[in-house]
């Protein structure tokens, strides 16, 4: 079991994304990307006094100095093309914890509920690394046309009944945990070699809609505006 006050909580962002530059800070169901993800931390289980909002973009430090939100302040280095795993997690080595979590503020419809059972999960693991997924349960193949998943059903309904795959897994880039010491040996959340390394946390799909994107931005603030800001959630 891990002692919660020697883990941080961070909200890395940057305002010039490549693909959807100010997503971050344009208009968002009435306020903004980043801010978003801000309240539902602090709504959270989770201490304030660990949280941080890692930037380097001015407005995003006024952003997080109006909500009380500590700074961790980047370096430009760490948001540009040539940076590697410890450059843009740089404050591995200037942040006195044991371990992170990093909550992409790209999820808007991430709810508050699964950040605490994601929070709870990752103290009580004996694990250095907690990484969120969601289940595919899809007929999936290799570029050989090898089939991915296993198939427990009868053969003669084959692509018919996906209820009897196994299913796999996709990354959701929504919650990540790790240790400050595996970042320092170049291995973010863990070595993927084994079971426990890292753990896996399954969240729902439709919590995991990652805004890229122009219409993913459009339909990701049409789905909070109908689940949040109409009292179904």
């Amino acid at each position: 079991m891990k002692d919660i006050s020697r883990i941080c909580f961070i909200i890395q962002a940057r305002v010039n994304s490549s693909r959807l530059p100010h997503k971050m800070i344009r208009p968002f169901a009435g306020s903004t990307l980043i801010e978003k993800a801000i309240k539902k931390v602090q709504e959270s289980n989770f201490p304030l006094s660990n949280l941080y909002l890692s930037v380097c973009d001015p407005e995003l430090i006024e952003i997080a100095e109006r909500h009380n939100v500590q700074v961790y302040h980047r370096s430009l280095h760490s948001v540009g093309d040539a940076a590697g795993i410890q450059d843009i997690f740089e404050w591995y080595k200037r942040l006195d914890y044991d371990y992170y979590i990093l909550l992409s503020p790209c999820c808007a419809l991430l709810e508050v509920d699964t950040i605490n059972d994601f929070i709870e999960h990752f103290v009580a693991s004996e694990s250095n690394g907690l990484f969120s997924v969601f289940e595919k349960k899809h007929f999936l193949y290799d570029q050989n046309h090898q089939m991915l998943n296993t198939y427990l059903g009868d053969t003669e309904k084959f692509l018919f009944d996906t209820k009897q795959l196994v299913p796999v897994y996709e990354a959701a880039a929504a919650l990540y945990g790790g240790a400050m010491s595996d970042i320092a040996r170049n291995v973010l959340y863990g070595t993927f070699q084994t079971p426990e390394d890292p753990e896996f946390f399954t969240i729902d799909e439709s919590e995991c809609f990652d805004i890229d994107y122009e219409w993913q931005f459009e339909v990701a603030e049409a789905m909070y505006m109908k689940l949040f800001m109409e009292g179904k959630k």
